[in-house]
């Protein structure tokens, strides 16, 4: 499971960086690009590591146990055990370091998600002002229209008032009117640009948002790494437990131990 939410993870972080994204957010894409030439790799390779000591290791708790049941003393099997606590003890610094650089990864993800809904909420108000706008104008130029169709109908009716005035009066609505139309033109454009602008940020933020989930996953996945590995350490490490063992106790010893080293396998999986 752990191995697959990184190839998620992965593949979701190429989404992200080959995508569009806003001007205003490129910060996404620098730790977008950071996550996925730093920590994938990373991960990668700790999946990788863990997977071949849990391999060697089980192969290694199964010739001692064999070792065991021929008649070999627990004390002639120590230098075996011994050969695993230098690959355990590294992995253990491994998944640790592993463990940190997540946790300050999700931090700066959960920062950047809690930037693109404050930009989205600012666009937002942004677009529901150019539609205030939009509206106002557009009931401007209406008026100013039914105006001008007024007029126009007066010049028709024969000796209706001074037509000298009407004329003039006429000029000037006909300009106030091309004027709230290039006012409601400009205000249309411009709410048009803000509400792809808006797209597009959602479209970030939605998948920032699901990769900032992954991230979630592997710090979960990387600190049941880090505990399960921080056990089987504890055992590998405790040879006296091994050594001084009556009866059955070596043998239980090497079966609990296998069995986490098993587990380990399938948690890196």
């Amino acid at each position: 499971m752990f191995s697959q939410v990184i190839t998620n993870a992965a593949d979701l972080a190429n989404q992200i960086t080959l995508g569009p994204i806003p001007s205003d957010a490129q910060f996404v894409s620098q730790h977008v690009g950071a996550f996925n030439s730093t920590e994938i790799p990373a991960m990668r390779q700790l999946a990788a590591d863990t997977t071949n000591f849990a391999s060697d290791a089980d192969a290694t708790l199964t010739a001692m146990l064999t070792g065991l049941q021929g008649g070999a003393t627990p004390a002639s099997l120590v230098p075996q055990l011994a050969k695993l606590q230098p690959g355990i003890g590294a992995l253990a610094r491994q998944a640790a370091s592993q463990n940190d650089s997540l946790t300050t990864t999700r931090d700066t993800f959960n920062a950047d998600a809690a930037n693109l809904q404050n930009q989205e909420v600012n666009l937002t108000a942004q677009a529901q002002g150019l539609q205030g706008k939009q509206r106002d104008l557009a009931r401007q130029a209406d008026k100013l229209q039914s105006e001008i169709d007024a007029l126009n109908v007066v010049f028709w009716i024969p000796l209706f008032g001074p037509i000298i005035k009407g004329a003039s009066e006429l000029v000037h609505l006909i300009a106030d009117h091309k004027s709230a139309e290039a006012a409601l033109s400009d205000a249309t454009n411009d709410l048009a640009d803000v509400q792809q602008r808006i797209a597009i940020l959602q479209g970030t933020a939605a998948r920032t948002s699901q990769l900032q989930a992954l991230i979630g996953q592997l710090g979960t996945g990387t600190q049941n790494l880090v505990n399960t590995i921080t056990m089987i350490k504890g055992t590998l490490d405790n040879e006296d437990a091994f050594l001084n063992g009556v009866n059955d106790e070596p043998k239980l010893f090497l079966t609990a131990a296998q069995q986490s080293v098993r587990q380990l396998a399938v948690l890196v999986s």
